[in-house]
């Protein structure tokens, strides 16, 4: 699907992301933009955010990915509410600066991830649809046509490095020896597999925060099912009185009637 600028800028209005990467360290700014005010978040570390998304909607983030190198921009979702009704209408796509999809889930998808390099940076857009384009949106029963919240993480990366003034000076000095090669392929191996490492400790960090997320979802959910069992006890407790009111007058009122007829 490729999205047209105008739907683009018009979804991008409603929130906006926009993130400015390092090596190890993310700037995210979370823009949320409703009716009467806007609500500014800032984190000074890549993390995972939720939002609710209408049904028949698709609200976009914009991301600003650094143009002077190389980057990789991954992330996840997470559908938080994903036992509460049918995941089928929602989907979580990718779209690159020339605004064609990159990446996408499969609608009813309530989990994914994705990395992604970018040689060149410039504007990414990470849509959340709930149920807006989707194909059989009438077959789906009213109770599963309601707002919906998705979890969802962010972060950029730097690539590659620096330069050509390295290699320069290497290039002076003359060419490596056995000794020099082995440090750097152990280097480059120690280097790798610290990247691995991180990214393992930030997707288990990301699934953290979605499991507190859906807890508070889920209590939610419990603290409102025990409000309305505590109505319909309530409400029944009332009837049973009611009732239980209605016969003792009842047979108060047979008691006295006899008790005049007695009297003739």
């Amino acid at each position: 699907m490729t999205m047209a600028s105008s739907s683009a800028a018009a979804a991008a209005a409603k929130i906006s992301i926009i993130v400015r990467g390092g090596l190890l360290q993310t700037l995210f700014l979370l823009l949320v933009m409703t009716s009467s005010s806007s609500v500014v978040v800032y984190a000074d570390r890549g993390g995972s955010f939720t939002h609710t998304i209408p049904y028949g909607s698709e609200e976009c983030l914009l991301i600003r990915v650094p143009k002077d190198r190389p980057s990789v921009l991954s992330g996840s979702f997470d559908v938080i509410d994903a036992g509460r009704a049918s995941t089928d209408p929602i989907r979580v796509a990718l779209y690159g600066p020339d605004e064609i999809r990159i990446w996408g889930s499969e609608y009813g998808d309530t989990e994914g991830a994705f990395g992604i390099r970018s040689e060149t940076g410039g504007k990414h857009w990470l849509c959340l649809e709930n149920g807006m384009t989707y194909e059989y949106a009438e077959e789906i029963e009213a109770r599963h046509k309601i707002d919906r919240t998705i979890g969802f993480a962010l972060r950029i990366r730097g690539v590659g490095g620096g330069g050509g003034g390295g290699e320069n000076v290497a290039a002076a000095a003359g060419p490596p020896t056995e000794e020099e090669n082995a440090i750097g392929a152990a280097v480059q191996r120690l280097s790798l597999l610290s990247e691995n490492l991180l990214g393992n400790l930030e997707s288990l960090s990301d699934q953290t925060a979605y499991m507190k997320a859906r807890e508070t979802v889920h209590r939610d959910l419990h603290e409102e099912t025990f409000a309305n069992v505590m109505r319909w006890n309530l409400l029944e407790l009332l009837v049973v009185a009611v009732v239980s009111f209605g016969q003792v007058a009842n047979v108060w009122w047979i008691l006295g009637k006899r008790k005049r007829n007695s009297y003739y």
